[in-house]
């Protein structure tokens, strides 16, 4: 799934495919299900997602995979996303963990607020313990660089200069069968919230919606298919707990973008040693800061005279763009910063997996090592043959009976979009 132009923030609710069959693609009120319907969530869970490899045509300019020099230009337009859950200790009145700095009001803006089990299903039965909605949160920064993005073109303050021209992404395995004929799925369904709110509650970091910008326009495409693993597009298969610890001779390879393994995946977890975690633990890279600013010292060179200074200090901690930062983190306290920058990091991959915690909680995003083997097959998948759905996400064009649109329903003072694509 790959957002390109804008297309700041979106959330999702019910992103699954559907095994069954409709009458129509877009009838003029739901029609039922036969009894043999079936749906697979995709979208229930975030950590199932990782950072995605490139779509065709989204190359960085001067890429050419048979001229390694070339390499470092071709996430040129890899642009800043998010994908999470938001935590409910945010939405709670009380709770020792809760950031001091998210007030009521705080939790009342629409791109992040709770959403009630009954505002897009009002017939919905209340039960004695009515519970959230799962929101599944997607969020892109097409002016900001993504991770492993070594562009050398950026203003003073550190952005791409064309952002129109990039695109995030994130992809996930399916584990059905590859024949979606043969396992009779025929649609991915999935509401979005109103892109488009405008007013204080609509406001994305404090920047209130101007229709007449067309700053939150672009296009949301979904594609389903063979997706390369290959993030770093070097053929090699990048895997954290094949780099070496101490008392583990392992093979080393380095391309233009860091350390990868010789050997194959024999297992799929870290050491327990907190150690050899802070060596192994490093993203897909192999390298952790120290490393990164020795093994990108002509990329920083090239770049520190256009940046302003601390612009440049804050690349130079971090030259690949991958540390992870937990939610809760004491930085953000320190910044004031509100729930949308408090994610920001939370998908990076360097440190994302620490030993220990503080008791009650670890501040990490999963226990299990990064790789470019999204299907645990023990392999690097580099094909890309698969269809692609394109969402014109544009305020003219969210008309029901268009652009995928089955049916529009009012929620808490906004809008949802149900989408029904057939594949």
């Amino acid at each position: 799934m790959t957002a390109t132009q804008f297309v700041p923030y979106s959330r999702f609710i019910l992103l699954f495919l559907f095994a069954g069959f409709f009458t129509a693609c877009f009838p003029k009120k739901e029609t039922p299900m036969r009894d043999n319907a079936v749906y697979y969530s995709i979208g229930a869970q975030a950590g199932r997602w990782k950072l995605s490899s490139i779509p065709i045509g989204f190359e960085g300019s001067g890429y050419s995979q048979p001229d390694p020099s070339t390499w470092l230009r071709h996430n040129d337009r890899r642009a800043k996303t998010a994908w999470y859950m938001v935590d409910n200790l945010f939405y709670r009145t009380s709770s020792s963990y809760k950031p001091v700095n998210i007030t009521a009001d705080d939790i009342k803006l629409h791109y992040v607020r709770p959403v009630g089990p009954q505002e897009i299903y009002p017939e919905r039965d209340i039960n004695s313990v009515n519970l959230n909605e799962t929101v599944f949160e997607f969020a892109y920064y097409p002016s900001e660089r993504g991770p492993y993005n070594y562009n050398t073109d950026l203003t003073p303050d550190g952005r791409l200069k064309n952002p129109q021209q990039n695109w995030g992404g994130i992809t996930r395995e399916i584990n059905l069968d590859a024949n979606f004929d043969f396992s009779k799925i025929a649609y991915l369904e999935f509401w979005i919230m109103d892109p488009f709110i405008s007013g204080p509650l609509g406001a994305i970091e404090g920047q209130v919606y101007n229709p007449a910008s067309k700053g939150r326009e672009g296009t949301l495409t979904l594609d389903l298919g063979d997706i390369s693993e290959d993030v770093l597009r070097d053929s090699r298969l990048m895997f954290e707990q094949g780099l070496p610890v101490p008392g583990k001779q392992v093979e080393i390879d380095t391309t233009p973008f860091g350390k990868v393994p010789r050997a194959q995946i024999i297992q799929y977890g870290f050491d327990e040693d907190s150690y050899s975690r802070s060596l192994q633990d490093v993203g897909l890279d192999g390298l952790n800061n120290e490393e990164e600013r020795s093994w990108f010292a002509g990329y920083l060179n090239e770049v520190r005279s256009k940046l302003n200074p601390e612009v440049a200090q804050r690349i130079e901690s971090d030259p690949s763009n991958d540390d992870f930062v937990y939610f809760l983190n004491d930085q953000y306290d320190q910044e004031d910063a509100k729930i949308l920058e408090r994610y920001k990091n939370f998908n990076n991959l360097q440190n994302n997996s620490p030993v220990g915690g503080t008791g009650d909680f670890t501040p990490s995003y999963s226990n299990l090592p990064d790789r470019e083997d999204i299907n645990f097959d023990n392999q690097l998948n580099q094909q890309d043959g698969y269809y692609s759905y394109k969402i014109n996400l544009r305020q003219e064009q969210m008309v029901v009976g268009q652009n995928y649109i089955l049916e529009k329903r009012k929620g808490a003072e906004v809008d949802w979009y149900h989408f029904r694509i057939p594949i």
